[in-house]
């Protein structure tokens, strides 16, 4: 798959798993949707982008925005599991859509021994080698 259909895959996959149709998973609170609408936003445009780091980061804040809403009881435990389960769908098809990389092998380069010298300090020195 190309690039450009991964991303075009994940912003449908986050569109209808975070909502069809402009709004956030169905029945959640308007303030809610709200306060996620900018995450959500980041998050598509990240993905549309290519650009990995940041769309990891926009879900990342996404994620927690849906926690402390859900903490402060303005998002509902089912909407707060969608969204957490949605983002983490659109985080596994980032990795899955990922670009391999692959380093060229090299081998080192063969070398041939050097010659090597008669050890010193054996003969007498006139050439004969102590005979």
């Amino acid at each position: 798959m190309t690039r450009t259909l991964a991303r075009t895959a994940l912003l449908v996959t986050f569109a209808c798993a975070i909502g069809c149709g402009g709004g956030l998973i169905a029945h959640v609170p308007a303030d809610a949707q709200a306060a996620l609408r900018p995450d959500v936003a980041a998050v598509r445009a990240a993905v549309a982008a290519g650009d990995r780091a940041t769309a990891d980061r926009a879900l990342a804040t996404l994620r927690q925005h849906a926690t402390q809403l859900h903490d402060a009881r303005a998002l509902p435990d089912a909407n707060e599991r969608e969204i957490l389960a949605a983002a983490d769908a659109v985080a596994a098809q980032l990795g899955a859509a990922a670009p391999t990389t692959t380093l060229p092998t090299t081998e080192p380069p063969i070398t041939e021994p050097l010659p090597t010298a008669p050890p010193k300090g054996h003969g007498n020195g006139d050439g004969d080698n102590g005979d």
